[in-house]
This record gives C-alpha cells, structure tokens and sequence, in this order.
C-alpha cells in the first residue's frame, strides 16, 4: 500500500551497519556500557542504546574522540527512538560540531520532530561525497512528498538513485516509479523501471509487482496476471504487503478482463487454503459484489458463506434463538445451526457477507432472512469492526422494506457509536449512514438533522443545496464501492469548487478503503489547493488516518496537526482536531496531555452534543495516568449527567475500576456496588464488570456471592475467551469454599475439565488450566491426580495436535515443573524428581533451562545418585 513516507526516513528503515557504522579510530572495549550501547543498537532496541550510551558519556577520563564516538552514536539511538529534541541537544554538545554525520543526524533528528521543511534543507547540503548522501537524499524525498511537493521529491530520488549503494538504488527506483504510476505517467514509470538493477531477488520482484500495475492501468489484464503470478510463485522474496496486494491485483485483473467466474473462484480458493490471511474481508468484499442478484438456495458461493459461517441448518441441532440486536424478524428459522469449522475471524467474516449476499439477492424472504442473520451476526461478535456495518446494512434492509422509522433508529444508533467510540466505525461507513440518515431526514421533514448529517458524511461547509445535490451524489457512487461511477459523476459538475469538494471526498474514501492512493492523493490535496476552506479539515482526517489506521505514523501526525491554528476552527472542526490530538496523544501515552486536551475541549464547549464523549476520553486519560480518585469523579459525573447516554455503562465500569484502584475499604464497597449497576444495564460491558466484580468480591473473601454470580452467566458449552475466564473465576471461587466444604473441589476440577476441551485453546490457557486443576487436586489430598496435571504439561502430553515442536508456552510450564518437583522431593523420589528437572532443562530454548539444569544436578549431588549420560 502506498503511503506518504513510504519508504520512511532513515531513522526506521536504515539498517544499522550502514556508512555510520564505521568503526570508531579508537579503542572503547574499556567502556562496558558504551558496547552494551551498540549492541542495544544492533538488537533495534534504540530506547536500551540510549539509557547505556549516556552512561558511557558519564564515564571520567574519555578522549575527545571517544565522546565523539559515544555521542554520535547517542544521537543516533535517539532519532531512531523518535526523541528528537534530545537528539538536537546531543548533536549541540561542542564535540560534535565539525564530527562527520552530525549534518545527516541533525536532519534526520529535525525530521522526527516534524520540522519537515527545516530537515530538507539541511540534508540538502550534503555533497555526493558524504557517506551518508544516499539516505539523506531519501529522506528528503519522503520529507517533500509528505508536504505535497512531489516535483522536489522526483529531483531528490534522482539523485539519491546514483548513489553506489544497492539497496538504496532500489528503494530510489521503486518510489520514484510509484509517483510516476500516481501521476498516469507510465511511460516515465516504465523507464525508471528499465534502469533499475537487478541485483537481488527482493528487486527483480519488486521490479516485477511494479510491471503488473502498469499493465493493470493499460487494461492489458494478461501481462498483469502473469507477472502477479510469478511474482506469487516466488512469495519467499516478496513482502507480505506486496504479497497481499498481487493476490488481489490477480483477482481484480482477472475480473476486469471478463473472467468473473475464474476471478470468484481463485478468491475462493485462497481463502480456503489461507484462512488466516489479511486479505480475507477485501476477497470476501469483492465475492460478494460479483455475484448477480438472481441466485439460487443452491449458489456455490452462498453456500461456502453459509458453511464458512456456520450458519447450515441442522434439523438434529437445538434451536438457538438470538437476541435481539436489529429488527423483529416474525419468523427465524425453526432448527439448529451447525457450528462454524472455519476459524473465528473468516467466521465472522463470512456470516456478514452471507447476510448481505442475501439481502441483494431474490431469494424467497430474503429481507427476512437477511434481517435475522444481520441481528445473529452481532450478537455473536459484538465487538468486530464490522458491527456498525451490519446496522448499516440493517437499515437499507428496512428501507426496502418500507419500515424508514425502523431504518432511521439503526442509522442513529451506528452515528451514536460513531460519536462515542464504542466500537471501532470505519470514516467511509459513518459517511454512508450519513447520507442515508440526511434523506431520512428529509422525508421526516426534519431539515436541521438533515443538513447536520450532510455535513458529517460530505465534511463540507458549503450551505447551497446545489453544493448539497452534487455532494450527495458523489456520496452514492461512493457508498456503491465504484470509483467508475465516481468518476463518471465528477466528469458532470462543472463547478469547480464542487469538482474539488468530491476530489477529497475520493481521498477520503480511498483512504477509509486503505487504498494504496488514498495518502499521497490527500497530500496532493493539501499541495495543490492550500488555500481551501476545508484545508484545515483535510489536515486532520489525514492526521487521524495517521494515528488510528496502520501503519502508525505519529510523525507525519504530529506535522499535520502542527500546521492548524485551533483558533480558527468553528466547533466541529475544533472538535474532530481535539479528537485528533486526543488520539495522538494516548498512542504515545501522554495521558496527561490526552486528559488536559479533554478537559480544554469541555472548557470550552460545556453545552455541545459531544460532551458525554469528551467527558469519557478526560476520564479514561486520568485512569491511564494514575489519577484514580479524579477519574472517578470525572465518569461519575458523566453517568449521572447523561443517564441515557451509550457511553454510561463504560464509564460506570471504569469509575468501579478506579475505586478498586484506590483500595481503600470505602473505595472497595463502592467499587463492588459500582459495578453491580454496570451488571444490571444489560450493556455490551456488562459480563465484563460481573467478572471484575467476581474478582473483587473474592478478593474481599465474599466468596459465596462472587459463586452465585459468577454461576448465574457461566455457559459449560460456551466456547471464547470471556466464558473461559469466567469458569476459571467460578473454579477458583469453588476451591476456595473447598476448604469447608470438600464437595467444592470437584465442582472446581470438573470446570477445569470441561474448559479442556474446548475448540482451539491455545498452550497459554490449556497449560494455566492443568496448573489450576493440579492445585485444586492438591488442596483435596488427590496427590496422583496432582502430579499428572503437572506432568501431562511437562511431557507436552497436552500441546494439540499440529502444534509445532518449538511453540512453547513458559510461564505455566515452568510452574508445573516447579509443583512436580516440589511434590517429588516431598514425597522422597529423587530419581523422578531429577527426571523432571532433566526433562524441563531439555527444553533449551527456555529462559530458565539452565536453572532447572542445576536443580537436577544438585539433586543428583545431594542424593548420591549418578546416571551414565
């Protein structure tokens, strides 16, 4: 995917024995802390370089030389720790001044800092001498093309790909024929191409991807399959981005040249093969939207769906109604579903996309039916980043059906997630709720709403209803994942403001689709038309893509921001800057800063619509900084002021929180209480407050009410991570009562078994499991029982099946060799406890090998006992 800085500055992609790394004319091996310096470096550990590094300046008696030689490379290990003023007072120090590479790391330090303009033009200065010429000239195109100038960043790549290093030839090349390709110049794209060298695998394949996406944009669909597919056959030279991407430039050029059926069917396939792949929902999408909308039961595609999704009817299965989260569907089908065989996320994936097959089908009752699954999708994932989509799908639903009350409360509750960050709502579907909510809005009669929805889903100021019209029916082509139709209605305005409106609204949108255009297209934007009265909005979607969608780029996040007088921002504006910044700091844990930009915004607009949400970010940052009593006050208060808000369960639940974090007997009942309200708002954070409530109560030995509650929502079938750790809890809870009532143990161990058998637990939980039952065995006397808990996890005897021999799981292992041991030694075995001992040093990829090691031969020592090895 492209992205601005996509080849970053050389502080995060240099690798570290480069020109710099020569070696210093004078001898360090006395200085202890300066090689551990270096080898924190090599290890890319940049944080660990500088705590030693600055210990080795300390050091007494250095040669002016050695400072030189610590104090670069403490400048060094502080640019590639993103700390950029620390870095300019290193390269300040008098040592330094005239050394060689202070020029390019002062550049590289000005560039962290954001201070794009001042760093191009100090690595600008470089001569084609200087060792580090290449880099420098890199990094000043990146710099230059993240502000939007990429006639600079073309004259920079060109000098920066003479340079005699290879890989720097390479990375020159490439992005200088990836702004070619963004700016249709695919002739020069092409020669740059044909200059560049093939002096490596990883080149000719990069070479070859870059081949096939001009082919692609010639519309010549079979040169571009074929150099998508060598590229294929060779993956073990090709980045997983690039990978992924010629995965679906296969399938997007198969399908452009007519072959539909082969395009769905490959998709297919690969999913079936790779069912943990990323590319999962882009297949999935396009799958869906290939097929036509007069399909039979008996289609191959919605059956894959179907049984990917576990959503087979199954006669012989028990009914399992689902809640409902959606509409009222009069007649659910009446049997079972056979369990999904596919893994959780392509599960979830493929019962949305069955959802939404149906609902564009004409299927008998596909409304209905589409309903129905919609509403099982979410009570089944109530947490993934496609639940606001099923409520926008809910809502088109509806509106065929006529029921626009129905679709217009699904629409204002997905922008009601949207607004108090829930869950994660992706920019390109609040934008289409947006739209639909604004027409809904219309025919209510409500124009206020409607033109308040407008302007979340189009980020237009414009107040015309020409503006309004035009946008909107951008919006549309949009909202049909088209960028054809897109372009067809930008090709009928002829107004250029509105031309210029729906050409960031395409940005926008690329960008929501982690498009490989979408960053450099918003740069051109704010390039090309700096004086926009939606510059300042451009800015800030672009820095929160920056923060909130990987890759992560708080560099390029902090720039954008930095360029944005807050002072002339109206109170939306404001408003998505301060969530902006918000976001920027709780990504570098500021929370102080993140508590204060929160706390600054309610300053200033107390009365807006958005206070409950700016209330919950303040006191979310004051818990996260430490300050429980003040966060406490702050999501009380929230809860009381705005009882019907969404937000108030969550901040009910981190209010009990930061009493418990407070300690106090006081704190601790309320905290107990607290929760007890989050529990009864039957809200998506409800189970999660009965089981820290569970905790706390065991914790205040009220261990009997942590066992009713804890009994009363404990699934023994149920399968996933929440209804494991409320049986552990209920476990835990019951061998606690075993010490009065010995019945309490069994209760405990056969919790434990059943939690054993459940589908896909991984080595982490099934070993804690064995460790739990193993203690449980004990406290009931059951000390064979015991033994072979702990010894089924020492022996492996309990990794599933396919598990590979170097996947390892260490904390619990190595406390179940330490209870078998102790158990052994108790009961006077010593050749079975040095076994053991043995046994678990065997594992010599363990971080305490050696000590289990030394245990066994003190065990031999001590006992007389001597095996032939």
């Amino acid at each position: 995917m492209r992205r601005s800085l996509s080849i970053l500055t050389l502080s995060l992609t240099l690798p570290l024995a480069s020109a710099q790394d020569a070696a210093p004319t004078v001898n360090l091996a006395e200085v202890p802390s300066y090689q551990r310096g270096i080898e924190a470096l090599a290890d890319y550990l940049p944080e660990q370089a500088v705590i030693r590094l600055q210990e080795a300046y300390k050091v007494r008696g250095l040669t002016d030389e050695q400072n030189q030689t610590i104090l670069i490379k403490l400048a060094e290990a502080q640019v590639r720790s993103g700390l950029a003023e620390e870095a300019l007072k290193t390269l300040d120090i008098k040592y330094l001044q005239d050394y060689p590479g202070s020029t390019f790391w002062r550049g590289q330090a000005l560039a962290v800092g954001g201070q794009y303009n001042k760093a191009i033009e100090l690595l600008s200065t470089l001569e084609p001498k200087d060792p580090f010429y290449g880099e420098a000239m890199l990094t000043a195109a990146n710099l230059s093309e993240a502000l939007g100038d990429t006639s600079s960043a073309i004259e920079y790549l060109k000098k920066s790909s003479s340079h005699s290093d290879k890989a720097i030839q390479l990375r020159s090349y490439i992005t200088l024929a990836e702004i070619y390709l963004q700016q249709d110049r695919l002739e020069d794209a092409r020669q740059v191409l044909a200059r560049t060298p093939d002096n490596s695998a990883r080149a000719t394949r990069l070479k070859e991807f870059m081949r096939a996406r001009i082919a692609f944009r010639e519309e010549k669909y079979a040169d571009a399959i074929s150099l998508y597919r060598s590229l294929l056959e060779s993956s073990d030279n090709v980045p997983k981005r690039i990978y992924d991407l010629t995965l679906l430039g296969i399938i997007d050029s198969r399908y452009a040249s007519g072959d539909k059926k082969g395009a769905t069917s490959e998709a297919l396939e690969f999913i079936k093969a790779n069912p943990q792949s990323t590319t999962l929902q882009p297949l999935l999408e396009r799958v869906t939207q290939w097929i036509d909308q007069d399909i039979s039961e008996s289609d191959s595609v919605l059956l894959q769906l179907r049984d990917w999704a576990g959503r087979t009817p199954n006669p012989n299965a028990p009914i399992s109604p689902f809640p409902d989260t959606g509409s009222v569907v009069s007649q659910p089908p009446q049997f079972g579903i056979t369990p999904a065989s596919a893994p959780e996320e392509l599960s979830a994936l493929a019962h949305f996309y069955y959802a939404k097959l149906i609902a564009h089908s004409s299927l008998v009752n596909a409304n209905e039916r589409a309903l129905f699954e919609l509403s099982a999708f979410r009570a089944l994932n109530p947490t993934h980043p496609l639940f606001a989509d099923s409520l926008l799908e809910t809502a088109k639903i509806e509106l065929k059906r006529g029921n626009k009350d129905a679709a217009l409360a699904h629409l204002n509750s997905l922008q009601d997630l949207a607004d108090a960050h829930q869950l994660p709502v992706s920019s390109t579907t609040e934008a289409k709720a947006a739209y639909l909510r604004g027409l809904l809005s219309i025919n209510f009669g409500n124009y206020n709403a409607a033109l308040d929805a407008f302007e979340i889903a189009t980020k237009s100021t414009s107040p015309t209803v020409a503006s309004n019209a035009a946008i909107n029916a951008g919006l549309a082509a949009l909202r049909t994942a088209d960028l054809k139709s897109f372009d067809k209605q930008l090709e009928k305005i002829d107004d250029e403001k509105l031309r210029v409106e729906l050409l960031l609204e395409k940005a926008l949108w690329l960008a929501n689709l982690n498009h490989p255009e979408a960053r450099p297209t918003l740069n051109q934007f704010t390039s090309r038309y700096p004086d926009h009265p939606r510059i300042a909005e451009a800015r800030i979607a672009l820095a929160s893509l920056c923060i909130s969608q990987p890759p992560m780029d708080p560099v390029l996040c902090t720039a954008l921001l930095d360029t944005i007088n807050p002072d002339t921002l109206n109170e939306e504006q404001f408003t998505q800057y301060a969530r902006a910044k918000y976001q920027l700091a709780s990504f570098k844990h500021e929370w102080k800063d993140a508590a204060d930009i929160a706390s600054n915004w309610l300053e200033k607009y107390p009365a807006n619509k958005q206070a409950a949400e700016f209330s919950m970010r303040n006191g979310l940052a004051l818990y996260r900084n430490g300050e429980h009593n003040k966060a406490r006050q702050v999501l009380g208060k929230l809860a009381m002021d705005y009882p019907e808000s969404p937000l108030t369960p969550m901040a009910l639940y981190y209010a009990a929180m930061a009493a418990r974090q407070e300690g106090t007997p006081q704190a601790l009942q309320e905290s107990v209480e607290i929760f007890a309200k989050v529990i009864d708002s039957n809200s998506p954070v409800s189970l999660e407050a009965r089981i820290q409530q569970a905790r706390l109560l065991i914790d205040l030995n009220r261990v009997d009410e942590a066992v009713k509650s804890l009994e009363s929502v404990y699934e023994e079938k149920a399968n996933g991570a929440q209804q494991r750790e409320i049986g552990i809890l209920l476990a835990a809870a019951l061998h606690t009562q075993g010490s009065t009532d010995p019945s309490k143990y069994k209760q405990a161990i056969q919790i434990y078994d059943t939690l054993l058998k459940q589908r896909d637990l991984n080595l982490a939980w099934n070993n804690q499991i064995h460790f739990l039952k193993g203690q449980a065995l004990e406290s009931m006397g059951d000390q064979k029982g015991a033994l072979d808990a702990y010894y089924s996890v020492i022996n492996r005897e309990n990794v599933p099946k396919g598990t590979a021999e170097d996947d390892q799981e260490w904390y619990w292992f190595y406390r179940c060799g330490r209870k078998a041991l102790l158990m052994l030694e108790n009961a006077d075995r010593p050749r079975a406890a040095i076994a053991i001992a043995n046994k678990i040093a065997s594992y010599a990829n363990g971080p305490q090998a050696q000590e289990f090691a030394e245990r066994a031969r003190n065990l031999e020592m001590e006992h007389m006992i001597w095996e032939e090895r």
